[in-house]
């Protein structure tokens, strides 16, 4: 009994590209001296020669640090009321795990990166300077979502709210709304 076969054409994504059965005729790991390897990628042949210079493996961390200049885009497709007006005039918004500040006027971003995978939430407080931003959990880590609250001036975390207490993600944040007046600020200790 032959095996059947299928008619359908061969399928392969660049017309370059050899197909499995003359992937299967060419013997792609040929070698030429020890020291170079000859490869078909995309249905053509590249030597890769190996270094010529030994290579040194230094585990320890760059002395140089990166630093955030400018985040590009708006996380608007998946997420509602993600865009604030600060009182400074600058606009409030996330996009990754960055909440981004951005300051019209003079064409600058600051930016809160406490956050260690996506926000997916994020609330103002009605005194329009503290921040509550909810996180998804990490891959494979469950119960590492979290919210945590902030201050949009300074950019310090004042509080981190259910580290390894909350499930997959925060889907929503909110402030609630107090009937008096408080008169006392996030930076003192409350009236007693």
């Amino acid at each position: 009994v032959q095996p059947r076969r299928s008619r359908l054409p061969t399928m392969r994504r660049h017309a370059s590209e050899p197909t499995l059965k003359e992937m299967e005729e060419e013997d792609n790991s040929e070698v030429t001296d020890g020291r170079s390897a000859v490869v078909v990628i995309r249905g053509q042949k590249r030597i890769l020669h190996a270094p010529t210079q030994p290579v040194v493996h230094n585990p320890a961390p760059p002395s140089k640090q990166l630093q955030l200049d400018w985040v590009y885009g708006y996380r608007g497709a998946d997420t509602r009321k993600n865009l604030w007006v600060l009182p400074s005039g600058e606009l409030l918004y996330y996009v990754a795990a960055v909440a981004v500040i951005f300051d019209r006027s003079e064409d600058t971003q600051r930016h809160y990166t406490e956050h260690t995978e996506d926000i997916q939430c994020m609330a103002l407080h009605p005194s329009r300077e503290i921040v509550a931003s909810g996180q998804r959990a990490s891959r494979g880590q469950r119960n590492s979502a979290h919210v945590r609250i902030w201050n949009s001036r300074t950019l310090h975390t004042l509080h981190v709210l259910g580290k390894k207490e909350l499930g997959t993600g925060i889907l929503a944040v909110a402030f609630s709304m107090r009937t008096k007046p408080n008169h006392w600020s996030y930076n003192e200790p409350p009236p007693e």
